[in-house]
């Protein structure tokens, strides 16, 4: 059994890296998996597969650091990725001549990011903990890396559009065609 070979009393039944091969002993699986040492490895892997699903092992508390500290950047980048859309809607530059929040000149979007951190505690924690080797995502690499994972999307969208635009009037250029043929048809039949 993998999950705990190193204390169990049966033999290893197939090779961690290539698997089972014996093909001619297949029952040899059979007998593993009705082992007591195999049973109780299952139990303890589900066991603690459940605990961890519900946050019950023994890191719950780093489990839980690691949840909020992601739900905590998600929000940074929500906020970050709402003041580009803001300054792409009302087409206005992203940078300054510098990339330092608070100083002048330092752009509409930092401007943004700035006046949005004294409403929301989490980016005034972000630009008040602010240093240089410190990460942060505002600086213009991660703005260019949305403004293009942006006009990926809008790209996507428009030619998913027109790709069902097509469709269309290819089935009306058939509908169209036929129907002209039709009254060609009925055209001729008059005239002979």
């Amino acid at each position: 059994c993998l999950f705990e070979y190193r204390q169990s009393q049966i033999p290893l039944i197939a090779n961690r890296q290539e698997g089972f091969s014996d093909w001619k002993n297949i029952n040899r699986i059979e007998d593993h998996e009705t082992s007591p040492d195999h049973r109780k490895y299952f139990v303890q892997w589900k066991t603690l597969e459940a605990r961890l699903k519900n946050s019950q092992s023994i890191d719950k508390s780093l489990q839980n650091a690691i949840f909020l500290e992601k739900e905590r950047w998600r929000h940074i980048l929500r906020a970050i990725l709402n003041a580009i859309l803001f300054c792409a809607k009302n087409n206005l530059a992203l940078r300054g001549s510098t990339s330092e929040i608070g100083v002048q000149g330092s752009g509409v979007f930092l401007d943004i990011v700035e006046l949005l951190s004294k409403y929301d505690k989490t980016l005034e924690d972000l630009i008040s903990n602010h240093t240089k080797r410190s990460v942060n995502y505002l600086s213009p690499t991660i703005q260019n890396e949305f403004v293009n994972l942006l006009g990926k999307k809008v790209r996507n969208e428009i030619l998913s559009r027109i790709r069902k635009l097509n469709a269309i009037v290819s089935c009306l250029i058939a509908l169209l065609t036929s129907l002209i043929m039709s009254k060609c048809r009925k055209l001729f039949d008059m005239s002979i």
